[in-house]
């Protein structure tokens, strides 16, 4: 990571010419975007498990709230992006980008991996999932 860290600001400082406070812009233009995507995640991760994973213990039109939050979030999202900025700026958008795609890519290629941390962060929260699979093999889900 560190090593990404400091091509990224050899990039810039180097080759876009972007002085210092740009970097910095860029740096957080970066982890603000990937923040939101993170975000519009958890929100619809949350909902599905709330409202569409069996028993449920609130009401639902209560599922109004989550959905007006991803639309805000989205909406959030979209304004940072949207024109697609030029020179510098662009670089901060197009990195956050790739960063995604990357771990998009790497659940893709891996995705036993990414069920097997889904269930133990599960199971570490204390909530009701599958017992882990052994190592390569995927848990059957049951139906209650």
């Amino acid at each position: 990571m560190v090593l990404a860290a400091y091509v990224i600001i050899a990039f810039t400082w180097f080759v876009l010419r972007g002085d210092p406070f740009a970097l910095f812009l860029e740096a957080g233009t970066i982890g603000t975007l990937i923040l939101l995507v993170v975000y519009i995640l958890a929100t619809i991760g949350m909902t599905k498990l709330i409202f569409f994973s069996g028993q449920t213990t609130v009401r639902r039109w209560e599922i109004t709230i989550p959905v007006l939050g991803v639309i805000v979030l989205g909406y959030t999202l979209f304004r940072n992006i949207w024109p697609l900025p030029s020179g510098v700026a662009w670089w901060g958008p197009s990195v956050a980008f790739f960063w995604l795609l990357a771990g998009v890519i790497y659940a893709l290629v891996r995705p036993r991996a990414a069920y097997r941390a889904g269930q133990l962060l599960t199971q570490a929260e204390g909530l009701s999932g599958a017992a882990p699979a052994a190592v390569g093999e995927l848990a059957t889900e049951t139906a209650s």
